[in-house]
């Protein structure tokens, strides 16, 4: 009622549905939103990063949104790349994922979630507040990446910019001392001023310090001034993502994601191109022999065409073989096959904002955090709140858990940020909701492992098959058989 009431296009139309699905007769709320227009700002920043024009846009824009929300005494709890929607070369942004909100009447309900690392105070973990000034560290981050990019262009890949993270990233809030992009931007005459009083934001010991973005840009700020260290003691920090990270390599573990979202990253061996049968194009990023278990990357035609790849212009070969990447996006559930003796495992790109190449010194960083069952837990300080969102799934599985057995009832974490599935489970949440739905329909069980659910509709010739196909041996000798038994009888 409270978003409804200001209008605002800052928001997108949404109603709440309290009981908006139904789960083994019970019933749980829901959110109905409009579709928002435009492209997430990862996608469009991945596009835009050298437009001035765009970007200077985008920043007022950004600045306009703080004061709106400030003066409406409202939070959105988790601003980041993927929950800001840009339209019109970013004179128009709209907020998205409204769960974690903050506004002055559900103030005693407590947060719900601590949002992206990437764009959040390292104290937010700590204190684990709610209110009005979730936002003040994550606009901040926001404006000055953009300004940032707006000076220099470069620094997008000089910082290693992605879809999840602009200029900065949590290594560099926790120890700004020893940040090289904290250290590259302070070489800018033009940001001294700004990145001086960042780094001091980034050392504060209570949450509350954090100022509005408003004062940051006018420099209102009185907070102790923090000295850099020398460039020659800057350390290699321990990559942290907002997923669980994963070697190509490791199909056992890539096993344990299947429904979640985690990034995985490997060398490409082979790069598969080919056609549907109905003619349209797809590449499969292969990372060792695809004959038996083993991860892939999907690259149909749409995700083609968001990579703008043209088959007939481009040498696919020339782009990822031989390259270290990261791919981030939902493991699918496994494609099997019984013909080939093959389970592949993949990740369908569909955005051009999953697919990143990395140099080998950056792989091995990042697969120094594989070894990590979770990376939250290096980040996290203490015990956090479970969200409240996580409380309900985690009833709706638990209830009448007699249906599904024992071996498929979801465990929340105690030690992560965020609630996740045991190793020990195959099934995610949604899966597990899903085939809890399938079993009251008299449906049939599709757990990892077991079935050979299509990962897409674009299958490859190679992989389509049939009935008698696979078994036209069988069918030849039953009719020899048969052929010959007539014959001794008659």
């Amino acid at each position: 009622q409270k978003l409804k009431s200001l209008n605002s296009s800052f928001f997108v139309n949404f109603d709440f549905l309290n009981n908006g699905i139904c789960v083994n007769g019970n019933h749980y709320p829901i959110v109905k939103m409009a579709w928002a227009k435009g492209e997430t700002l990862g996608e469009f920043l991945e596009k835009n990063y050298k437009n001035k024009a765009a970007l200077n846009n985008l920043s007022k824009k950004i600045k306009e949104l703080s004061e709106f929300l400030g003066k409406n005494n409202i939070s959105h709890g988790d601003l980041q790349m993927g929950n800001i929607m840009v339209s019109d070369n970013g004179k128009a942004i709209q907020l998205i994922d409204y769960d974690g909100m903050y506004i002055g009447s559900i103030s005693k309900l407590g947060s719900s979630e601590l949002g992206h690392i990437n764009f959040q105070h390292p104290l937010r973990a700590v204190e684990n507040p709610f209110n009005d000034k979730l936002d003040n560290f994550s606009f901040i981050t926001l404006w000055l990446g953009l300004q940032s990019l707006i000076l220099d262009a470069s620094i997008w890949d000089k910082s290693q910019s992605d879809s999840d993270s602009l200029v900065f990233k949590v290594d560099d809030f926790e120890n700004p001392e020893n940040s090289k992009t904290i250290n590259l931007l302070m070489s800018y005459p033009q940001l001294t001023i700004y990145v001086t009083n960042y780094i001091k934001i980034c050392l504060v010991d209570q949450f509350k310090k954090i100022p509005t973005l408003s004062d940051f840009i006018d420099n209102q700020i009185n907070l102790e001034y923090i000295k850099l260290s020398s460039p020659s003691s800057f350390k290699i920090n321990t990559y942290k993502s907002q997923y669980p990270v994963i070697s190509v390599l490791d199909f056992v573990k890539c096993e344990k994601y299947i429904g979640s979202q985690v990034e995985v990253i490997g060398k490409v061996t082979e790069v598969k191109i080919g056609w549907t049968e109905r003619k349209l194009p797809y590449i499969f990023l292969n990372f060792n022999d695809w004959r038996g278990k083993a991860f892939k990357v999907n690259i149909w035609k749409e995700g083609l065409d968001a990579l703008n790849l043209n088959l007939s212009t481009m040498k696919p070969n020339d782009i990822w073989l031989g390259k270290y990447i990261s791919v981030k996006g939902l493991m699918e559930p496994p494609y099997i096959s019984s013909k080939h003796r093959y389970s592949h495992l993949s990740i369908t790109i569909t955005k051009n904002d999953q697919l990143t190449i990395i140099s080998h010194d950056e792989f091995k960083r990042r697969l120094d955090c594989c070894e990590f069952i979770n990376r939250i837990n290096s980040y996290t300080r203490q015990q956090p709140l479970v969200s409240k969102n996580n409380e309900i799934i985690k009833n709706i599985l638990n209830n009448n858990i007699d249906k599904v057995g024992p071996q498929n009832r979801i465990t929340i974490s105690k030690t992560s940020q965020y609630s996740t599935i045991k190793p020990s489970t195959l099934l995610s949440k949604n899966q597990q909701i899903a085939e809890k739905i399938k079993i009251q329909q008299g449906g049939q069980h599709n757990f990892p492992g077991t079935s050979k659910l299509p990962t897409s509709n674009h299958k490859p010739k190679q992989y389509q098959s049939s009935f008698f196909k696979d078994h036209l041996w069988a069918i030849v000798i039953c009719l020899i058989v048969i052929l010959f038994l007539f014959r001794c009888l008659f």
